[in-house]
């Protein structure tokens, strides 16, 4: 349900159903024109403001929240104002330079998300703050539903986010790899987090390195680099390939090879995760053919409803015949094209006799 924007005795007020979300005092203007500024609107609330036409949003609304998208999570805080006949919307787009886990630098990365971004038209902004680092997009929504400007903006940040992320990691240093995988998108979150458990397998066998996975619509590209001894990288590759030939090494041919105690732990430990790795997909595709049967008890329930509403349209515009003083009515009968009608029938009889 929609809210609605009431401006009445020098107050606006946010309804839904009837009721009161939120009320905000007017302001003197002074250098703004934002004469409804609230530091009251939750990310809930926000929502539902956003998921507005531009044209319904009063002007001088203005506030500054919380914002939460599936999409992208990055892009986490909204400041929003109606200033004259168009919405202003600055997204903020954070990044945590504690987590930072990229094989280049946050800067280098900001300034050169800032040039993507500009050459697809938006205006951008870098601000940085106590251990943060803020990517502002600011653009403006005419018409329409605003959240839905909203998402086309925060698809396009994402897209030339990850884009960007595998183009430095390339140039950034020739000791890396990337590889490039097409999920079905029931199981992507699984094999993601298989390819990322890689960097575990190495460090298991004392090679520290950068590993990341970055989903970009139907592709995951996963991007490994050591942190030390590059030469390392080809025996790396290879050692990524038999990674992921494991979840499939009960059919390869049995090998007899003696290992160390230490060697047994490690391939103990290799073995749980790929074992993890499978009982995943096998709970998903539980889950994918509970929903496939779901959907064929809800058809075969839905067509029985059907022929049973058939069966009373029938019968619902016929003239009731009662018999036995009302105990049995009885109303016309269609079988096929024929259509009966008892009562006639019967009145018929009784004229004969």
């Amino acid at each position: 349900m929609t809210i609605k924007f009431i401006e009445k005795n020098e107050h606006l007020k946010i309804e839904q159903d009837g009721k009161e979300l939120l009320s905000i005092p007017s302001q003197s203007l002074g250098d703004s024109d934002l004469k409804y500024y609230s530091e009251d609107i939750d990310k809930e609330l926000s929502l539902k403001i956003c998921s507005s036409l531009a044209s319904d949003i009063p002007k001088g609304l203005g506030y500054f929240s919380e914002f939460e998208s599936e999409i992208f999570p990055n892009a986490n805080w909204i400041d929003f104002k109606k200033e004259n006949g168009s919405v202003q919307v600055k997204l903020s787009i954070t990044f945590s330079w504690e987590e930072w886990n990229h094989p280049f630098t946050i800067q280098e990365f900001l300034e050169s998300y800032k040039n993507e971004m500009s050459d697809i038209g938006f205006k951008t902004e870098i601000n940085k703050d106590d251990g943060w680092a803020y990517f502002d997009i600011i653009f403006f929504v005419l018409d329409g539903i605003v959240l839905h400007r909203i998402d086309e903006v925060i698809h396009a940040a994402k897209k030339e986010y990850q884009s960007l992320v595998v183009k430095l990691a390339r140039a950034g240093s020739e000791n890396i790899f990337v590889k490039v995988f097409n999920f079905p998108k029931e199981y992507e979150s699984i094999c993601t987090q298989y390819l990322v458990w890689f960097g575990e397998f190495l460090l298991n066998l004392g090679i520290d390195a950068d590993v990341s996975a970055e989903n970009n619509r139907h592709q995951t590209s996963l991007i490994v680099s050591p942190k030390e001894a590059p030469e390392l990288l080809i025996k790396i590759e290879q050692l990524f390939y038999q990674y992921l030939s494991l979840p499939y090494i009960e059919y390869s041919p049995a090998q007899a090879v003696s290992a160390s105690v230490e060697d047994k732990y490690l391939l103990q430990m290799l073995f749980s995760q790929v074992e993890n790795f499978k009982n995943q997909i096998q709970m998903k595709d539980a889950v994918i053919e509970m929903k496939e049967l779901s959907i064929a008890s809800l058809k075969e329930n839905l067509h029985e409803k059907e022929e049973k509403i058939l069966l009373i349209q029938s019968m619902k515009n016929a003239k009731d015949i009662e018999i036995f003083g009302g105990a049995i009515s009885l109303g016309e009968i269609k079988l096929g094209p024929l259509k009966l009608d008892p009562k006639k029938l019967l009145d018929a009889f009784k004229g004969d006799v």
